[in-house]
């Protein structure tokens, strides 16, 4: 009978062990995505609700921040490389926390929604914009340049939130 309860004992523990095995590895899988939809959703509220705000509010002024010393520097469409290359490191910058450890992944999304928060009430109070380089190539880097255009208007520039997340 000894014998008979070790077997049970080990098969029940196997399952368990298996169970707990496909559990954890959906746990390491849901951090990242956890952070990762958060901070979409806190990305798509911060370009679009200072812009619905200041839309359904009609915002009497909005700030030109373009300044003399930018035409000092060319206007060249293959920076949309650095542009998009960006995206892709702070992608890996929010990824590397949740793999670690979930602690550092809620603080960073803690930390991340309280500055993202903090620019979203600058935008509101301080609508700004500059006036962008016309795009007059049809090459592939003109396109990309005119995409970024599109999906990044120059609207809230201040604080900036690329520099918040780099």
């Amino acid at each position: 009978k000894e014998k008979n309860e070790i077997r049970r004992f080990e098969e029940a523990n196997e399952d368990h062990y298996q169970i707990q095995n496909f559990v954890g590895k959906i746990s390491a899988l849901m951090n990242p995505l956890t952070l990762i939809l958060v901070n979409g959703g806190v990305i798509v509220l911060l370009l679009s609700g200072a812009k619905l705000v200041q839309v359904l509010f009609g915002m009497p002024y909005v700030f030109d921040l373009t300044v003399p010393l930018d035409a000092c520097f060319p206007f060249r469409p293959v920076w949309v490389t650095a542009y998009v290359g960006s995206y892709l490191f702070w992608c890996y910058v929010y990824i590397l926390p949740a793999r670690e450890s979930p602690v550092l992944a809620s603080k960073l999304a803690v930390a991340d929604c309280f500055g993202k928060t903090l620019c979203m009430i600058f935008f509101l109070a301080l609508p700004t914009t500059n006036v962008r380089p016309e795009i007059t190539g049809t090459s592939l880097w003109d396109w990309g340049m005119g995409l970024i255009y599109s999906l990044d208007t120059a609207t809230n520039l201040f604080p900036s939130a690329h520099c918040f997340v780099a």
